[in-house]
């Protein structure tokens, strides 16, 4: 029977890579509310 070994591992920011790749950066590119044209009242407005 063949057996499932899970590989996978969590990625963040600063983590060690490969030494001819670059170095990992988080950020978030959009978020639900961005994406569905809602307006998010935590989010500063920019222009105030």
């Amino acid at each position: 029977m063949s057996e499932i070994t899970d590989l996978s591992q969590e990625i963040y920011g600063g983590m060690p890579v490969y030494k001819d790749l670059p170095q990992v950066r988080m950020s978030i590119h959009n978020s639900h509310e961005e994406w569905s044209d809602i307006q998010n009242p935590i989010k500063k407005n920019s222009s105030t």
